[in-house]
């Protein structure tokens, strides 16, 4: 509902855990008529994708997130990196998600294991001494140095993917419909944990960038393509 634009397109949406069933019968109107205002429909994931095709006979592009799409490199390149132990694992997660005891204990013991310093980025955990505050860029370049790198994030895993050696994702319930998604149309998969004892595992897991940097350029073809079709009078 853009009144002051002529056209109104979306980009890589995503309703997250929602479900159209979870939909009150007033609500799915409101959206339908919302809808109406809609030139262009994309989505992220193929939970959106099923949201979105009940409330819409448009055709519905599916895009990766847009930090997959564009290239940092010009702004990491400018980027200095704050003062880090010299070897380092990145927990990037929401501020103290990670509490449960027996994750703290497992990762602790893994960092011990490897000598690697465990330091969070993008917010606090209570159990980390180490809490680094930084830019977005010097954020991914601090992943793209890192020995290892432990998320439970839908971008902890974009920046994990594109930028860190080794790592591995932890997924939970409320993010497992768009995370899930998103390791399989990036072929990921093999980074996910299902419990964090297999954390030791994926120590000597590398991270495969040929195959993942063959499926960004052809997604970013596409992603730009249907850019320029969103941008016609």
């Amino acid at each position: 509902n853009v009144k002051n634009a002529k056209k109104v397109a979306l980009y890589a949406a995503s309703c997250g855990a929602t479900k159209y069933t979870d939909l009150p019968i007033n609500v799915v109107d409101k959206i339908k008529k919302a809808f109406a205002n809609v030139t262009n429909f994309s989505v992220r994931d193929a939970n959106t994708h099923e949201f979105v095709r009940k409330l819409t006979d448009e055709r519905i592009n599916d895009n990766l997130d847009p930090v997959l799409i564009y290239d940092f490199e010009q702004e990491m390149a400018q980027s200095k990196l704050p003062k880090l132990p010299e070897r380092y694992c990145v927990i990037y997660s929401y501020y103290n998600r990670i509490h449960d005891k027996n994750e703290i204990r497992k990762i602790d013991s893994f960092c011990r294991k490897h000598q690697m310093i465990p330091v969070a980025v993008g917010a606090p955990q209570f159990w980390i001494k180490n809490y680094i505050i930084c830019t977005p860029f010097q954020c991914l370049k601090i992943f793209q140095n890192a020995s290892f790198v432990v998320t439970d994030t839908f971008h902890g895993t974009i920046f994990s993917a594109k930028y860190a050696n080794k790592y591995a994702i932890m997924v939970r319930k409320s993010n497992q419909n768009k995370l899930l998604d998103l390791v399989k149309r990036i072929a990921v998969e093999k980074h996910v944990m299902s419990r964090i004892e297999d954390i030791d595992n994926m120590y000597d897991m590398v991270n495969d960038k040929k195959k993942f940097e063959s499926i960004i350029g052809c997604e970013t073809v596409k992603a730009t393509a249907y850019l320029k079709e969103c941008l016609k009078a």
